[in-house]
């Protein structure tokens, strides 16, 4: 089994400038490209010129145990769960006082725990991202809102978020629903952007095809994502065959996009298969048009989902759902980032994507102003400007 990954002390060369404030980076998080908020987060705090840090991280679940199915993988992900946390808690429990702890994505059972135990420091700032009970209950309905695990479950997540000094999401809209949700008060959740692949996604100029126009649409088909929008969209786009669709990802409602592939793929293909940061960032540059979300589930206003923000760094052309968030976020900017239509409207998507595949002109403009507003409101640089200000104490 992997040791405690302990990055502090003597490890750490920040950590002899004692003017500098001390944080501690405390998780069970994955470190991979699979989740770049966490990647990219981190590594910006262990490279920050404003702290002394430590680090204490376990990884609460790995590649090898996903490996087998039923009964074995469900034990491997327990015990490598239950190990991470409390081989972190351990370590947590020997470490001298700090300034401040940062704990990335997931943080709920480790919160949880640290609720009961002595505190280390009087600021506690967690990357809470999505709710663990909004995500299983209310929108993917895995687990019925009135059973017994539900209701453990939100007691648990409730007990976690009120814990924390200050729990970080990543839209406005977000904070309030967990601020309702939880009785958190206001002052307890803030929201920052998310921090994303940089190294990768690259704005790449658009290499237009006058006899196709190539659309894209990534992610991990769940409800939120709007899956039968395209699909029926792209159905009503069958007779333009200069109009190819794409889809990368799977996720809960794969079965529903292998019926309609069945039925009558028209201009609509899938790429089953996830496929690494390069990759997907290469798929978006060969595209002309880009598809966000288009559900309509309560989740859908309030969300600004990370292909947004890679679809925005590379530069194309976005088509998604008007929303809370898509609103709120676009205010104030006096160009349009992106081309919005009605949420779970397949007609306004697909006479959106018509309008754009006929005119290249438009899609130029489209794809420089999501350029333009990926680097003044969604970079790296602002969110982590914005973090570093909550850790020091500011909000």
């Amino acid at each position: 089994m992997a040791m405690v990954s302990l990055e502090r002390w003597m490890t750490s060369p920040n950590l002899f400038a004692m003017d500098k404030p001390t944080l501690l980076i405390l998780g069970v998080q994955l470190e991979s490209e699979g989740y770049p908020n966490v990647l990219h987060r981190v590594a910006a705090l262990q490279d920050s010129a404003h702290f002394s840090v430590s680090k204490i991280h376990y990884s609460a679940w790995a590649t090898s145990t996903q490996r087998s199915a039923g009964l074995g993988r469900v034990l491997r992900n327990f015990w490598r769960m239950l190990a991470a946390h409390c081989a972190v808690l351990f370590c947590y429990l020997r470490h001298p006082p700090i300034d401040c702890i940062y704990v990335p994505y997931p943080g709920t059972l480790l919160l949880w725990a640290l609720s009961f135990l002595p505190r280390r420091s009087k600021r506690v700032v967690v990357d809470t991202f999505i709710s663990l009970y909004d995500t299983v209950v209310l929108d993917r309905g895995l687990l019925r809102e009135n059973s017994l695990a539900a209701r453990l479950l939100f007691l648990l997540e409730r007990r976690a978020l009120r814990a924390a000094s200050i729990n970080i999401v990543d839209t406005e809209q977000s904070a309030s629903h967990l601020c309702a949700l939880f009785g958190l008060r206001a002052e307890q959740v803030l929201a920052i952007p998310l921090s994303t692949d940089e190294e990768n996604f690259i704005p790449v100029t658009e290499q237009a095809d006058p006899a196709r126009c190539r659309v894209l649409f990534v992610g991990t088909l769940i409800p939120l994502h709007g899956v039968q929008t395209i699909t029926a969209a792209a159905a009503l786009l069958a007779d333009r065959v200069d109009i190819e669709i794409s889809v990368i990802g799977d996720g809960q409602q794969a079965a529903e996009l292998e019926q309609v592939l069945a039925a009558n793929p028209g201009c609509l293909n899938w790429q089953r298969q996830w496929m690494s940061s390069q990759e997907l960032a290469g798929a978006i540059a060969e595209s002309d048009i880009c598809l966000g979300i288009f559900g309509d589930t309560e989740k859908t206003q309030r969300v600004l989902p990370l292909k947004l923000y890679a679809y925005a760094r590379v530069g194309r052309c976005i088509i998604t759902a008007a929303t809370e968030c898509t609103e709120r976020f676009s205010a104030g900017v006096d160009y349009q980032p992106w081309h919005t239509v009605p949420a779970a409207d397949p007609q306004a998507l697909a006479q959106a994507i018509v309008e754009l595949a006929d005119a290249p002109a438009a899609r130029d403009e489209l794809a420089s102003n999501a350029v333009r507003f990926y680097r003044d409101r969604l970079s790296n640089v602002a969110a982590q400007q914005q973090l570093q200000a909550v850790l020091l104490g500011g909000t």
